[in-house]
């Protein structure tokens, strides 16, 4: 009995953003206003080396423009009039924004369990009592909580930047979890958890 090889692509990077002509075009909608000119973002992606960094340039770009910029929330209902729900709009556009930047790393979800059974963590059994474990239980929080994605994102933005999200979002007082507002003040070391208010210019 003869066999025949096959070459199977199971493996393969996935690269249909960049294989589609498509996507080019809704990437530039998406982010336009940061170029000076459509020839001024072809060079920017042109100058991606990587087929794989620019398929994922191309899938976030895309994303945050369909999801995003274009993401409304209309109800569909028979017999009720088609109007866009703002606040869950907001909240939509909130849940998308904070979904692509976790897209963005490689990073795998790791869980506590398997946080302290692995050797890198360098944790000795048995452990000894409850502070101990609590002691555990926040290195791992710092290090693979659901939030450090965003986090690492936001930190590798310049000053001027995140000034610009923070004026552009409408985001002036930060709400306290024992209910009080303080003024936002940048840069600092935020405690507080900012109103869930998102402006145009998302």
């Amino acid at each position: 009995m003869r066999y025949k090889a096959i070459i199977r692509n199971d493996f393969m990077a996935d690269l249909r953003y960049l294989r589609s002509k498509f996507f080019l075009e809704y990437s530039y909608i998406a982010l336009r206003d940061g170029f000076a000119s459509k020839s001024a973002f072809t060079s920017f992606f042109n100058s991606i080396k990587d087929d794989e960094q620019k398929n994922l340039f191309l899938k976030m770009a895309s994303f945050y423009l369909f999801l995003v910029k274009g993401g409304h929330w209309r109800i569909n209902i028979s017999g009720v009039r088609s109007k866009e729900i703002e606040y869950i709009t907001t909240t939509y556009k909130y849940i998308a924004i904070f979904s692509l930047i976790e897209a963005l790393y490689s990073q795998r979800y790791v869980d506590f369990y398997g946080y302290l059974n692995r050797r890198e963590s360098n944790i000795a059994f048995p452990i000894r009592d409850k502070a101990e474990l609590d002691c555990h239980y926040k290195k791992y929080k710092k290090d693979n909580g659901s939030i450090q994605k965003a986090v690492q994102f936001f930190e590798l933005l310049s000053p001027k930047t995140k000034q610009a999200l923070i004026q552009c979002s409408g985001i002036s007082k930060f709400i306290c979890p024992e209910g009080n507002s303080r003024p936002f003040q940048y840069p600092g070391h935020l405690k507080c958890v900012p109103s869930p208010c998102l402006g145009q210019g998302f």
